[in-house]
């Protein structure tokens, strides 16, 4: 009998599939137009990001930052064909630096996370926000493959998660219970319904879903310090 790691899932991607909705229309992301949907005010002391007024921990942004450092270095590759190595992240290439557009959508995917916690605590799927219930999220889930495994049953993935790689599976798993819930209360509509294009289904309403949580970053108030984000962060960047 095989275990499969976040059964949920699978569940969710079954209730995606068979909701009916209406119309919506996509507008380009901020990933595609490269311009933030809010304006971050700049601060010379304080914490490294606060999102309304609420600071964002330090080792969140680490993580954050370490999941957006692949991203960002093959978007220069394609772009510029860039190579990788020592001084990559302070280089100009034709004006744009790495280490700017990795700090800046860094922080753009930590207000993403935070506005995505705030809605799963509105609707009833998370107790509280923050790093600490991602943590809580990830001692259970251990525990339960430790207790498969003491029974010799076997486990797809790792025997233990480490706090990152469970992070990245959490936001998605996250994403999606948001998405089922707000079809079904028909904040998020889809405008497919030809048989034709139910493949892309789940596609089209992560799109909605990233709309939805753009429309909520153009009221927030971001604070960024950037001394501190840079030092923060850059130890996490290894030249390649």
């Amino acid at each position: 009998m095989k275990i499969h790691a976040q059964k949920y899932f699978c569940l969710l991607l079954v209730g995606l599939w068979t909701v009916s909705c209406s119309s919506l229309e996509i507008n380009r992301g901020a990933k595609d137009s490269g311009e933030l949907p809010y304006i971050p005010v700049m601060v010379d002391s304080g914490p490294s990001v606060s999102v309304n007024g609420e600071v964002v921990e330090d080792e969140e942004i680490e993580i954050q930052a370490a999941l957006q450092e692949q991203e960002v270095m093959d978007e220069f590759v394609r772009k510029y064909h860039a190579v990788p190595g020592e001084g990559f992240w302070q280089h100009s290439f034709e004006g744009e630096i790495p280490m700017d557009q990795l700090l800046k959508w860094t922080v753009y995917r930590v207000v993403w996370s935070r506005l995505a916690q705030e809605m799963a605590v509105e609707y009833g799927l998370r107790s509280s926000t923050g790093l600490e219930d991602k943590k809580e999220k990830l001692r259970e889930e251990n525990k339960r493959r430790l207790e498969l495994k003491n029974k010799g049953e076997e486990i797809f993935g790792p025997d233990q998660y480490s706090l990152k790689d469970f992070y990245q599976l959490d936001e998605q798993s996250l994403e999606l219970a948001l998405i089922q819930i707000l079809e079904s209360k028909e904040i998020l509509r889809d405008e497919g319904r030809g048989r034709d294009r139910r493949i892309y289904r789940i596609d089209r309403m992560k799109m909605a879903f990233r709309q939805l949580i753009e429309d909520k970053m153009k009221s927030c108030e971001v604070k960024v310090n950037e001394a501190s984000l840079k030092e923060l962060i850059s130890p996490e960047l290894p030249s390649r």
